[in-house]
């Protein structure tokens, strides 16, 4: 049980890393914030061009 602590560790560290990055992103979201760059000259499924918000 001793050799898979560093690995359960890891994961654990991994997990909560990848949670963070979720949050903040639904954060941003919310605030409107978005990935997006607003260049809907080169982007196929861009809502800005649909006048929807993203």
């Amino acid at each position: 049980m001793e050799q898979y602590i560093s690995t359960a560790v890891v994961l654990l560290i991994l997990a909560v890393i990848i949670g963070l990055i979720i949050v903040s992103m639904v954060k941003g979201k919310k605030q409107g914030k978005s990935l997006c760059g607003g260049d809907c000259a080169h982007c196929h499924g861009c809502s800005h061009a649909e006048g929807k918000d993203s």
